[in-house]
């Protein structure tokens, strides 16, 4: 397959995940995300998808993995060599084109299926690339959440399967809700744990940009009691044969 349009697509979208918004409230959403999975994360050897300078690769760094990271965009790569130099490998393909010559005991998927070509396609794959006791971190948004509820009883949206223009404007292709992302996961033959909710998003987050950090903090451990509800959806997720 001619992947020609998909490299040009990310290298134009490169800099949408370093505007004031994306280095702010975004990175914080991306925090929780953080906190919540990384005692699921093992080591030595770490494969995130994907590179957007807004938290995980200096935790994982931080934390003494072995790193590697692919990413599609020429425009992430090169920043990313230049912040980080030989602290982590940084592979510049498609996760379509990706062959990589070990296997990882953790893979790091943090909001990648929304945006991809074909989800199973690149979860089926980064299942064969997990050691037999790996974890694959997989966090996605949620179609369902309370800010979209809203935004679709305001008008802002016409539908729950909608995507809205910030959806678009970040290269989302989809959505998920609690059963998609189950099949998602069962489709690619992998197990997990439970499904959680991250962050109860109540508006969109330009319109939280100013907000105090307890309050941020309160609404993600609303996300995941109210996981329908939730801003983001994570599953720690293992190869099945692995968990019989």
């Amino acid at each position: 397959m001619d992947f020609k349009e998909e490299k040009e697509r990310l290298n134009e979208m490169g800099p949408e995940y370093y505007t004031e918004k994306a280095m702010t409230i975004d990175k914080k959403q991306i925090t929780m995300m953080i906190n919540r999975a990384i005692g699921c994360c093992r080591g030595p050897k770490v494969l995130e998808m994907s590179y957007n300078d807004r938290g995980w690769t200096d935790t994982l760094i931080n934390r003494g993995f072995e790193l590697t990271v692919i990413e599609g965009s020429k425009y992430n790569v090169d920043y990313a060599r230049n912040k980080y130099g030989d602290k982590l490998t940084i592979i510049h393909t498609l996760f379509e084109e990706y062959k990589p010559h070990e296997k990882y005991d953790t893979i790091v998927m943090s909001c990648i299926l929304e945006h991809t070509l074909d989800p199973n396609i690149v979860l089926s794959r980064a299942a064969g690339w997990l050691k037999e006791d790996g974890v694959i971190i997989l966090v996605v948004p949620n179609k369902l959440s309370l800010h979209r509820r809203i935004g679709f009883h305001l008008g802002l949206i016409k539908s729950m399967d909608e995507l809205s223009e910030n959806d678009l404007s970040v290269g989302h292709r989809r959505l998920y809700t609690v059963e998609s992302l189950n099949e998602e996961i069962k489709r690619a033959s992998l197990y997990y744990k439970q499904i959680q909710g991250i962050f109860l998003k109540p508006l969109s987050s330009i319109q939280m940009m100013d907000w105090p950090d307890d309050l941020l903090n309160a609404f993600d451990k609303m996300g995941n009691e109210l996981v329908e509800y939730a801003g983001y959806l994570f599953a720690d997720c293992y190869n099945i044969k692995d968990k019989k």
